[in-house]
């Protein structure tokens, strides 16, 4: 016979995946945040570098959004 989960597994894994989703959502707003504020810096760099900085930052946030899924 299959182990049956009891109520507070479910209880348990779906406060912990609510609590992992928020502070990959935070984190992900703390990055944005920082970003706007170095918003002037950033439109110094040389076309290269901007464009390797927007696929880092890209990837990045790709990353937490996949995390967020898990």
């Amino acid at each position: 016979m299959k182990h049956l989960k009891s109520m507070d597994e479910y209880v348990n894994e779906a406060l912990s995946d609510e609590k992992k989703m928020d502070a990959l959502q935070d984190l992900n707003v703390d990055v944005s945040a920082l970003v706007k504020k170095h918003v002037p810096i950033l439109k110094k760099l040389d076309p290269k570098s901007a464009k390797a900085f927007n696929k880092l930052l890209t990837d990045f946030k790709n990353g937490i959004d996949d995390l967020s899924d898990y």
